[in-house]
């Protein structure tokens, strides 16, 4: 998992949680005591692995932190129809 942390330093979603915390709901308080939001990541990824392991995409071990994408996941393909699908979903729901 620490891996993981280290790598979600390079994403556009930490940029943006560094320079607008309020918006990710950051207290202010936390991010005094975590400049570079390590612990936030890490909790961030605890909390999505464990979605992903209820729903048996990765199976993921709580005590030591690793995880494995599971076969289902490895052949999940999302086509260009499915994406248009999704889209006007949400289109519909906004309005």
């Amino acid at each position: 998992m620490q891996s993981s942390v280290y790598f979600s330093g390079y994403t556009y979603l930490y940029i943006r949680m560094l320079r607008n915390p309020t918006l990710y709901a950051i207290p202010l308080e936390k991010r005094g005591d975590d400049k570079y939001l390590e612990r936030w990541r890490s909790d961030l990824i605890h909390t999505s692995a464990m979605l992903l392991d209820k729903h048996n995409l990765i199976r993921y071990d709580k005590k030591t932190g690793n995880f494995q994408v599971s076969l289902a996941f490895c052949h999940l393909e999302i086509r260009k129809h499915m994406l248009k699908q999704f889209a006007l979903a949400v289109c519909i729901y906004i309005v």
